[in-house]
């Protein structure tokens, strides 16, 4: 039986995050290496995000997203 990412052709590939998401920490923190703070890398390693902390975390999620791929921040943006 084919999963969903065998029926993808080489345009659907690069922008199907989800393939991605999983290497996303450590990923981020290659990509930005010397550049963060030690409760970055922290949360990043999986400490426990405290409510205040998630904002931080978003902020290197979507970070990430624009450095691996731009396109995908467009596809959620709404079209004028």
């Amino acid at each position: 039986m084919l999963n969903d990412a065998d029926t993808h052709d080489d345009i659907q590939k690069p922008m199907d995050i989800k393939r991605h998401i999983d290497g996303f920490p450590e990923e981020y923190k290659q990509m930005m290496e010397g550049q963060l703070s030690k409760q970055q890398i922290e949360l990043l390693d999986g400490r426990d995000i405290k409510s205040h902390e998630g904002m931080i975390f978003g902020q290197m999620y979507s970070d990430w997203k624009e450095k691996k791929n731009p396109h995908w921040n467009q596809i959620n943006k709404k079209k004028d």
